[in-house]
């Protein structure tokens, strides 16, 4: 019984640090997506700008 409640508190542990490395990196990509949006939508602006 000991047995089983350390296995099962280890496998929580590292599902939760698993997530706590992967939360990091989300928010690394969600940034990188919108300033790819921004950056793309700044230069579409500005071609039309110098179009018009």
């Amino acid at each position: 019984m000991d047995f089983l409640f350390s296995g099962g508190s280890y496998l929580y542990t590292s599902f939760w640090l698993s997530l706590w490395s992967i939360l990091p990196l989300l928010s690394h990509l969600s940034l990188l997506f919108y300033f790819s949006i921004f950056n793309f939508l700044s230069t579409t602006i500005m071609i039309l700008g110098i179009c018009l």
